[in-house]
């Protein structure tokens, strides 16, 4: 059973593009139940942002994360769940687990994670660089109230100025950490989700792109994979020489929406076969959500 989650400003239909032939697509054509996941205030999962939705990134993972697993391991009970996270769900994915390690999940695939934290940026200009980005996303969500991503065509979802201010802290203390929590919330106070993920056991394929030069540079990433100092890490970088089919280095969303990247996903699908032992094989007929 595979449950995938989006990247930032963006929906679980991101995760099947072009519609019928993107990743989603194609895992279930290989046998595999597949469940794509809309985030709170994106997709259909509501209110977005723009109509007064407010969340943080800590909503996400004290809460969004746990239940989706839960509520699918209980949709398909018996079958090993694999959490498949791209960029904020794979960062915001392995921060649940480390903080839950008993949720029901066999393996995880992290597709380009990187928290923008300096310790995790061996790069002083690209960290010059991230910098003065992350100061003009808050300007502007700040301006207007909230991440107009949208508006902007540079994604599908926005994003409230609560959750952007968490990544604009990280960065400035060097800290990835929750903010101060309460009941309901699972746990009290605040927690370093950086030092939680020494707590995740079930293996972890953690996976760059060669040519995302700034999001998730394989550096970055590769900080971010030895930090899982308590799982099974495979660590791979993908590019051309591993997908011919690519044009060219495949940036930060080329892993996720390009057809053309169908081998990296077969890559991907050959290693939960082998962290299982045993995986469905192509072809094999199974229920499709």
């Amino acid at each position: 059973m595979l449950l995938l989650g989006p990247g930032m400003m963006l929906s679980g239909r991101s995760l099947d593009r072009p519609p019928g032939r993107g990743m989603a697509s194609w895992f279930a054509r290989r046998g595999h139940p597949v469940l794509t996941l809309d985030l709170r205030g994106h997709g259909a999962s509501e209110p977005h942002a723009a109509d007064g939705g407010r969340w943080t990134y800590d909503d996400i993972v004290a809460f969004d994360v746990p239940a989706a697993v839960e509520a699918v391991a209980a949709l398909y009970p018996g079958r090993p769940l694999v959490w498949i996270g791209h960029s904020l769900s794979a960062h915001a994915g392995a921060a649940a687990f480390g903080q839950r390690p008993d949720l029901p999940v066999a393996a995880a695939v992290l597709l380009c994670p990187v928290v923008w934290i300096r310790r995790h940026e061996p790069s002083s200009a690209a960290w010059v660089v991230k910098r003065v980005l992350l100061t003009l996303w808050w300007g502007l969500t700040r301006t207007v109230g909230h991440m107009p991503a949208r508006r902007l065509g540079i994604g599908s979802d926005d994003e409230p100025a609560g959750y952007v201010r968490q990544f604009v802290d990280w960065a400035r203390t060097d800290a990835w950490c929750s903010r101060p929590l309460a009941p309901p919330a699972p746990w009290r106070g605040v927690v370093d989700y950086l030092a939680g993920l020494d707590r995740i056991r079930c293996p972890v394929l953690v996976v760059s792109a060669r040519g995302d030069r700034w999001i998730s540079r394989t550096p970055a990433v590769r900080r971010f994979a030895d930090a899982l100092g308590g799982a099974n890490v495979t660590f791979a970088e993908l590019g051309r020489r591993e997908v011919p089919e690519l044009p060219r280095e495949p940036g930060h969303m080329t892993l996720v929406r390009d057809a053309r990247a169908a081998r990296a996903w077969e890559l991907i699908d050959e290693w939960i076969g082998s962290a299982l032992g045993a995986w469905p094989s192509a072809g094999t007929r199974q229920e499709r959500s």
